[in-house]
């Protein structure tokens, strides 16, 4: 495992910026992605590394079109396509700036999403935000993500044990965490796998506002997916859980016996290891069920039905 980080000071308003931006077969709403990026208001973003992967489709035409009006931009192109987590990688690791943003292909930003996390980071390793649903005409949905999930600022990796809250696209991260990450799991999203690995070094920060309009539609990369049969979803989740248990810090000792417990007992049949599940969760309710938009009551009869079923 990578040297802990030593992280940075506070970024100030000035701090360079990359932002990289990952494509496949995104000519549909690329454009208006590219323009929200360009009408930033942070006046500090020292370049746009855009890394295609392998599309068909119009989307390398129009990443050339733009870098040959405005040079920050800069186009990657892959001999061979990496898939989701491997095309962000690569992306992430050519941006030069102490500070990185994430983009998606489909999605739009407002104005102010670089400025306001750069203001907000503070000494951790990553920040984030709030989004807020359009439709593929651009047409609020009416919903946020924290109308679905308590968001808020972070300080457990525990708390990323049933499922992760922060998007890539909400996300800005100093680069010194990408020393903690790489290679990214191919089984966990790359997210979620930064996210995890950057709580485990100093608090993530949270701005409690939609910076992003997450758009939706049938291509989109989560929620084109088919969904998954219990017994794949499980597969993936011990694998997912496996992982997490393998890399966590030493200092972390109580997450550290919290992942190697969990692994061993989830999913449990037998009597002896539902009790330890469920003394597991009991004794950690408040940081497992973190993201739940529950209340206390919920949260804590929440065991009592991992005991009788599972998780």
């Amino acid at each position: 495992m990578a040297k802990s980080p030593e992280i940075s000071t506070i970024a100030h308003s000035g701090a360079s910026v990359s932002i990289v931006l990952c494509t496949y077969n995104g000519a549909r709403f690329l454009e208006k992605q590219i323009q929200s990026i360009f009408d930033q208001d942070y006046t500090s973003i020292s370049e746009i590394i855009c890394v295609d992967d392998c599309s068909t489709d119009q989307t390398w035409d129009i990443l050339l079109r733009y870098s040959n009006e405005n040079p920050q931009l800069k186009p990657v192109r892959n001999e061979v396509n990496l898939g989701y987590n491997g095309n962000f990688q690569k992306a992430l690791l050519l941006a030069s700036s102490d500070l990185i943003a994430i983009a998606d292909h489909d999605d739009i930003w407002l104005p102010s999403k670089i400025s306001e996390l750069v203001a907000n980071i503070d000494s951790s390793l990553m920040v984030y935000s709030d989004d807020e649903l359009i439709d593929e005409n651009d047409l609020p949905i009416g919903i946020k993500k924290s109308d679905k999930r308590k968001l808020g600022a972070i300080d457990s990796c525990i708390n990323f044990a049933p499922f992760n809250v922060i998007s890539g696209h909400t996300m800005l991260l100093r680069k010194e965490l990408l020393d903690q990450c790489v290679p990214f799991p191919t089984t966990v999203i790359y997210d979620y796998w930064l996210a995890f690995r950057a709580v485990q070094f100093a608090e993530i920060k949270y701005v409690d506002k939609p910076l992003v309009l997450f758009r939706q539609h049938q291509a989109n990369a989560t929620l084109g997916k088919k969904s998954m049969s219990k017994a794949d979803e499980f597969a993936l989740n011990s694998i997912r859980l496996a992982i997490f248990a393998d890399n966590i810090e030493t200092h972390l000792e109580r997450e550290r016996r919290f992942y190697s417990t969990y692994l061993q007992v989830y999913g449990a049949k037998h009597l002896n290891k539902k009790w330890k599940l469920f003394v597991l969760l009991m004794s950690n309710f408040r940081e497992f069920q973190r993201f739940k938009k529950k209340g206390l009551l919920a949260k804590l009869f929440f065991p009592f039905k991992a005991f009788v079923k599972q998780v």
